[in-house]
């Protein structure tokens, strides 16, 4: 088709990882960090394992030229990334993360290692924990089968394994003995033999029935039968299947080669299109919006802007040490990036619809609808001194106590978030635009938040009431 603005590509995992790795793939600052659970990327690995699809990624070609954000903690080789991604972050950081054993940036703008655990004994995957790294069946980190060939993999883990086979047997032994004589089981010993019980697949009706019967810890009550049954599963000797074992460590690190499918979008289309072509096919995801586009813009023309503005989000999130008495750190508000961008678009130019203010940061000249780098940078001057203004502490913390003077005192009480963000771009523009004086002020911003919480009026249409509100504001001071 003519007007068709992608094309379908495919190819081995190991090849998106290889573009990440040396910088050619990148992340714009038009996504959330990693926001998954260690949970989701456990059942990622698991279903690939099955040899299950995992769904398509988006790319964008990147023809701009422009210093994107990468994925991970590492410098890349290749500052400016011919390939930008769109759709399947969450997958494919899971996947970096994993197979290069590197941190990942988190919600709480920390980076962090998830690690995976995987037991090839009995083809199961673990988030790992305390309990993983106890069970000498389990490979407590995935990572490592990636790191090297996996002959010395296998060969280590098939030495440890047969030491902590001849530990388990023993173990048994002395339960087995004890069932035999009728004797109770320890606590420990029950939660064993329940553990590995719970270990077979597909378990017939007799084997759930001894499971139940050792939770209730009726060891000194089994029957005849469930003694028998008992001593059978347990009694007999443990076989190594060391080829069973290297097979299944082989597919685990073959996964580097499981096959992708991708849709390139063409290196031409603009910001608004690939946000609606991601909003279509995928539903589920998060909607990209010209706030994001924005935080793309300083990401690229101002970096260290970026930065301020994840190290002020981060603060408001973590208590300070003692010793640190400047800090944004608060109960009511955790704002993120876009909340910033919100405040210093409101305060810096008066407005509220996000896609006039990306215009208005492109250096689009309203006149003649041009792009104008010289009124870009302008722009970039009004927006780096009211960024200033946003995030110092003390024109925060001052409008929080205005929120808590009316008992609002935790973030379980604020019922929404664009109430109270807007309402601070109301206190900001009293204090440092308008000069009213802070009783008076005081007053009035107590009065506008109760008064937009309780009638949720920035509930629906929020950036259009928004900016029907600024204006007033600007007609009655006559600017």
């Amino acid at each position: 088709m003519s007007n068709q603005i992608f094309s379908e590509t495919s190819g081995a995992i190991s090849a998106l990882i290889g573009y990440i790795d040396n910088g050619d793939l990148a992340l714009p600052e038009l996504q959330r960090p990693f926001v998954w659970g260690n949970n989701r990327v456990r059942d990622l690995f698991d279903s690939m394992y099955r040899g299950y699809p995992i769904g398509y990624f988006l790319i964008w070609k990147n023809s701009t030229g422009e210093k994107m954000k990468h994925i991970g903690a590492d410098v890349k080789i290749h500052n400016i990334p011919s390939m930008l991604l769109i759709d399947g972050q969450q997958r494919l950081t899971a996947l970096y993360s994993i197979i290069k054993k590197t941190e990942i940036r988190d919600k709480n703008y920390n980076f962090r290692r998830i690690k995976i655990a995987f037991n090839p004994v009995t083809e199961e995957f673990k988030v790992a924990d305390a309990a993983t790294q106890k069970n000498k069946e389990f490979i407590p980190d995935i990572s490592k089968v990636f790191e090297s060939d996996t002959y010395s993999f296998i060969t280590e883990y098939l030495d440890q394994y047969k030491i902590y086979i001849k530990e388990v047997t023993e173990k048994l032994n002395i339960i087995v003995e004890k069932v035999n004589t009728n004797q109770d089981l320890l606590e420990a010993e029950y939660i064993f033999c329940i553990t590995r019980l719970n270990q077979i697949k597909n378990p017939e009706d007799k084997t759930l029935q001894l499971i139940a019967k050792l939770k209730e810890r009726k060891a000194l009550f089994l029957s005849p039968e469930f003694k028998g049954l008992f001593i059978d599963y347990f009694g007999k000797p443990i076989e190594v299947e060391k080829k069973d074992i290297s097979t299944r460590i082989n597919k685990l690190y073959s996964l580097t080669g499981y096959p992708f499918q991708a849709l390139e979008i063409k290196p031409d289309v603009n910001e608004e299109t690939v946000a609606e072509v991601f909003t279509r096919i995928n539903s589920k995801g998060v909607s990209l919006n010209q706030a994001d586009f924005i935080l793309t813009l300083i990401s690229v023309f101002w970096e260290q802007g970026r930065k301020k503005i994840d190290e002020f989000c981060k603060n408001a999130k973590t208590a300070p040490e003692s010793k640190i008495k400047d800090s944004p750190y608060n109960h009511i508000i955790q704002p993120d990036a876009q909340d910033v961008v919100r405040i210093i678009i409101g305060l810096g130019f008066k407005r509220a619809r996000m896609k006039d203010a990306y215009a208005i940061l492109k250096g689009r000249d309203p006149d003649t609808n041009k792009y104008s780098e010289i009124l870009r940078e302008k722009q970039f001057e009004v927006f780096k001194e009211t960024l200033i203004k946003v995030i110092d502490s003390a024109n925060l913390h001052t409008f929080l106590k205005i929120i808590q003077s009316i008992e609002y005192k935790s973030s379980g009480l604020i019922a929404s978030g664009n109430s109270i963000i807007n309402s601070y771009i109301f206190f900001l523009l009293g204090k440092l635009e308008y000069n009213v004086d802070y009783k008076e002020l005081e007053k009035l911003i107590s009065k506008w938040f109760f008064m937009s919480s309780l009638t949720s009026r920035y509930s629906g249409s929020s950036e259009s009431i928004m900016e029907s509100d600024l204006n007033r504001i600007k007609n009655i001071i006559g600017v």
